[in-house]
């Protein structure tokens, strides 16, 4: 039976961590970080998201967490990812 991996993404003002987690929650690699670039139009989060990806444990799935609205799992609205100086 093939365990399930999750690419785990932390999308932050500061930072967008990721690391890969078993069906347990168990970190099986260190979690990476590279820093927020701003803007962060939806084509860069994607690029920086796959960038983490490339470094880390292959993973069957993704999750990720990041802030603004979020209404059935639709992004709604980012709003300080779409100013050049970021979050204040």
């Amino acid at each position: 039976m093939t365990r399930e991996m999750t690419l785990a993404i932390d999308c932050g003002g500061g930072g967008i961590k990721g690391s890969v987690v078993d069906e347990r929650g168990t970190m099986m690699a260190p979690a990476r970080r590279v820093p927020t670039p701003y803007p962060l139009p939806p084509e860069l989060l994607v690029e920086t998201v796959v960038g983490l990806a490339k470094v880390l444990p292959p993973a069957t799935r993704v999750t990720m967490g990041m802030p603004g609205m979020i209404r059935h799992g639709v992004v709604i609205a980012t709003p300080h990812y779409i100013t050049r100086d970021g979050p204040r």
